[in-house]
């Protein structure tokens, strides 16, 4: 972690009474929720489609870069869009 990101997971910890871990996916969670509204909030009627997971994009790949959540969050969340954008059980001879 960066020793800012460091010094407030820490100070989460202590006051929670949790480990650093998971102060810091509190805290990364947090920051990317704060992102998403302010962008959403801000940009109003010029988001549409896609666009709407731009500010999550970007609350994510601060949070892996201050150090809250590990690189592998980031490629598991990218698994998991894929699979819901690409339905794959959808459809199908059931349907």
């Amino acid at each position: 972690m960066t020793a800012v990101g460091d010094a407030v997971a820490q100070a989460l910890a202590t006051l929670a009474g949790i480990d650093v871990t998971t102060a810091g996916y509190a805290l990364g969670g947090t920051l990317v929720i704060i992102l998403f509204a302010v962008f959403v909030l801000a940009l109003g009627d010029y988001i549409e489609g896609q666009m709407i997971l731009l500010p999550g994009v970007f609350g994510i790949i601060l949070a892996i870069l201050i150090g809250w959540w590990p690189p592998w969050t980031a490629a598991f969340i990218v698994i998991v869009l894929l699979f819901m954008a690409l339905h794959p059980y959808s459809g199908g001879a059931s349907a």
